[in-house]
């Protein structure tokens, strides 16, 4: 009978640590989310900032497809050394 509660405390105390450390792996998980996002979108435009100053009858359609586009090829990035599916363009974000 001692050891069922002595079982049951120390069952309730693993779950309420599991719980407290899935928490705050949750909103550390967000924290960098935002963090990530926030300094890409910076980047991003900056980038577009400087190519509405240098060209500016690029239309803002011709930009949005462009972001907004599915484009797999990397090819640009990838002769400065830069693959796209393992590294962040952005150095801040790694």
């Amino acid at each position: 009978m001692k050891n069922r509660i002595i079982l049951k405390k120390h069952l309730l105390l693993a779950v309420l640590i599991s719980i407290i450390y899935l928490v705050l792996f949750t909103i550390l998980n967000i924290f960098e989310y935002h963090t990530y996002t926030s300094l890409s979108n910076n980047k991003i435009n900056s980038i577009l900032v400087k190519l509405k100053e240098e060209y500016p009858n690029v239309s803002e359609n011709e930009i949005i497809e462009i972001l907004n586009s599915d484009s797999k090829e990397d090819v640009f990035l990838y002769k400065y050394g830069i693959n796209i599916k393992n590294d962040s363009i952005v150095l801040d974000n790694n």
